[in-house]
């Protein structure tokens, strides 16, 4: 729950810092879900008003054929898929990134930093992997370079 803390996006729209998330829920418990978060408080289910897992070349080539700045982008980020240049270069356009919230200390951001470097990067939301398989190309990831079709 994010007690009571908002975020003003770039529109000016307020949205609560934390909320819940439903994406690897098994069919039939999102609805049980919400309907719990929201009995106990929450107001912020997934992302609002935004784009989900686009990259700095996505988000540029969003720019570049419309007038529309996304006010956030969801994007997978975790010990061992770190982005921080696709979080610097949202904040730097005004995109809310949904981990900007997170507080650590000095040693806990150490700790979470080492693992990309002793485990190795892993992005875990990529098409080319889910079941049924989808061909296409998202993110560039060496997995995905033998897809037919690409985003971009």
């Amino acid at each position: 729950m994010s007690f009571g803390n908002l975020i003003t996006l770039n529109n000016g729209v307020k949205m609560p810092q934390i909320g819940l998330g439903t994406w690897q829920s098994n069919p039939g418990e999102v609805e049980r879900a919400v309907e719990e978060a929201l009995n106990t408080g929450y107001r912020h289910i997934d992302a609002a008003i935004g784009v989900s897992n686009f990259t700095i070349e996505h988000l540029e080539k969003l720019a570049a054929v419309s007038d529309v700045i996304p006010a956030v982008n969801q994007i997978e980020a975790h010990p061992l898929l770190q982005q921080d240049e696709l979080m610097s270069y949202c904040a730097k356009k005004n995109i809310h990134s949904n981990f900007q919230q997170i507080k650590l200390d000095d040693a806990a951001i150490a700790t979470i930093s080492a693992l990309s470097k002793t485990e190795g990067r892993m992005r875990y939301n990529t098409p080319m992997v889910y079941e049924p398989r989808w061909d296409i190309n998202v993110f560039g990831e060496d997995v995905e370079k033998s897809a037919s079709r690409a985003v971009w």
